[in-house]
């Protein structure tokens, strides 16, 4: 544990300022997700290297020495003192495109999805969310896309991530994401393609203002029958 570093409260303005475009991607850099995760940017590298096989070009690249110069002069301020307090960056850092990096970091209470077709990819949404958020995904699992081994998998890998799987019971077409029902910060999305297809076609995701609208159905939900995978 030498090389985590203590937890870090990030605010949403600060969020926004650590994301950046590239090569007409927004994306976050290495040692600023490192921060947020509260990780060395050796150790939330290291990581990324341990998991290799998930991270491909939808996910992540490494900036070239010419990218990182032009970002260097354009967020001088910002970028520099974040990366070496003040000092100039002597490495060229990896890039993560955004795929819900911003709206899963948002909740401070619960995280629940309903989405009847998942994935991993819709669990890796998940990885930078803030430990003891309550997370409850609702899904009918069609397609049979994710299997009882990789849930388990990933469980084991990202023990601090406590996931519920319950049903939807076939009432559903759209896909939601609910951050902190019921509370003061409570948001809901739609979002017109599935969570497990995040990085591979384009969709759009839409914050919804009339949240009361959905209570008396959501409600209901938490006595669904939980999903079993095969």
């Amino acid at each position: 544990m030498s090389d985590i570093e203590k937890d870090i409260i990030i605010s949403e303005e600060m969020l926004k300022e650590k994301i950046y475009e590239i090569r007409g991607q927004k994306v976050m850099l290495d040692f600023e997700l490192a921060e947020i995760y509260g990780y060395t940017t050796k150790a939330f590298n290291q990581q990324v290297k341990n998991n290799i096989e998930k991270f491909d070009e939808d996910f992540m690249f490494r900036l070239t020495k010419e990218e990182l110069d032009e970002l260097s002069r354009s967020n001088f301020l910002t970028l520099n003192s974040r990366a070496g307090r003040g000092s100039n960056i002597k490495y060229c850092p990896y890039a993560f495109t955004e795929q819900g990096i911003y709206i899963y970091n948002q909740a401070k209470d619960s995280i629940y999805i309903i989405d009847n077709y998942i994935g991993l990819k819709t669990f890796e949404l998940l990885i930078g969310s803030i430990p003891g958020v309550k997370i409850i995904l609702f899904s009918d699992n069609v397609g049979n896309s994710l299997h009882k081994s990789i849930f388990d998998d990933f469980c084991k890998e990202h023990s601090d991530i406590q996931i519920q799987l319950r049903k939807t019971n076939g009432i559903f077409h759209d896909r939601y994401v609910i951050l902190d029902y019921n509370t003061e910060n409570e948001k809901v999305f739609l979002c017109g393609g599935s969570s497990k297809d995040a990085g591979g076609r384009v969709t759009t995701i839409s914050e919804v203002f009339e949240t009361k609208m959905f209570h008396s159905l959501i409600d209901t939900m938490f006595n669904n029958p939980m999903l079993e995978l095969n």
